[in-house]
């Protein structure tokens, strides 16, 4: 058996300096070296995958990531990737390299790619990126930016707007389990979108459907973003704003009724 085949699916760990933090910028195709010699980059088969945990068993916030790939095969290959068990993008991988950028914005403690059935994909490098970003707010942005967005970009920018929600909310309090009543499936509707507006035409029935699903998401949220707390505290205002323009405007596009 060769040895790259004896470490598929390997744990990556990377020795980082807790005191100093995490570098902006884990470059696995660096990284890797040090606990696999060459053999991170290699080429994947269907149902392999890669997995990767930070060393000290916590949680960390990543931004993104970065995944450089190309089919080794004829045809289209397809991986999926998954942050702490939740699908999070479907890479529909071509016969050249190009790159996939993946949002993540929260805290993850895992990271798992793997190559779906009757695919062959090769890995050619794997950045993940620890920096949060200042947050934009989507009412701000020009109206004909807003009309070239897709279900996709609607995605990150609920990621957005969560991950923001919880830096400003932190020593709050909005009741038990607001993460998982409000923000949960929010989340995991934003990632849903993600997973397949790139593998998928926007006009499709499929994403479509997803975008349905974000509206019902955003529906299911808003008591939490019009509640009293949130009302009496101008730094939230423009939360609920994004909110509600990001559903208007998937209302629009998709030419979805809804009240």
């Amino acid at each position: 058996m060769k040895i790259s085949n004896l470490l598929i699916g390997a744990l990556l760990t990377l020795s980082f300096n807790t005191l100093a933090g995490l570098p902006p910028v884990i470059d696995l195709k660096v990284e890797g070296k040090k606990f696999l010699g060459n053999e991170y980059i290699k080429t994947l088969d269907a149902n392999e995958h890669i997995t990767f945990r930070f060393n000290d068993g916590r949680s960390h916030y990543v931004e993104q990531l970065l995944i450089s790939a190309e089919g080794a095969q004829r045809n289209y290959s397809f991986a999926k990737v998954y942050a702490d068990g939740e699908e999070v993008a479907t890479l529909g991988v071509p016969g050249r390299d190009p790159d996939y950028p993946v949002v993540i914005r929260g805290n993850v403690s895992e990271i798992i790619l793997k190559v779906q059935d009757r695919s062959r994909v090769k890995i050619l490098d794997f950045k993940i990126y620890t920096v949060r970003k200042n947050y934009s707010s989507y009412t701000g942005l020009e109206r004909s930016v807003r009309r070239g967005y897709n279900v996709d970009k609607w995605g990150e920018s609920i990621l957005d707007l969560v991950a923001e929600f919880q830096v400003l909310s932190q020593g709050m309090y909005f009741g038990e389990d607001v993460f998982g009543k409000y923000l949960k499936n929010l989340k995991k509707a934003a990632f849903k979108v993600q997973a397949s507006d790139d593998a998928r035409d926007a006009r499709s029935l499929v994403t479509k459907n997803k975008a349905i699903e974000l509206v019902n998401a955003i529906d299911a949220a808003s008591p939490l973003f019009e509640s009293d707390i949130m009302l009496m505290d101008s730094r939230f205002d423009r939360l609920g704003l994004d909110l509600q323009t990001i559903k208007q405007d998937i209302l629009e596009k998709y030419d979805l009724n809804r009240e």
